[in-house]
């Protein structure tokens, strides 16, 4: 089952971050190849004040696992 998992910082309405887990749902059933059922989307908010230490350090820095996209597209 994937799973994903949104972080950002608060302050966008309901609407905006119901829109975005629609959107990365369709895509992700698109890509993968599933069915909505089959995932998860989770939307977060992280104030910026713990934004270091409550995702960079352990979800980025300290994940080598995971792929980040943080450039530009066209530097992917």
């Amino acid at each position: 089952m994937p799973f994903i998992n949104v972080k950002m910082y608060p302050g966008r309405s309901e609407e905006k971050r119901r829109k975005l887990a629609l959107a990365l749902g369709d895509t992700a059933m698109e890509v993968l190849g599933t069915r909505a059922e089959a995932f998860v989307i989770a939307v977060e908010e992280v104030a910026k004040e713990d934004w270091h230490d409550k995702v960079s350090v352990p979800e980025v820095d300290g994940n080598p696992n995971v792929i980040v996209k943080n450039k530009p597209r066209e530097e992917w």
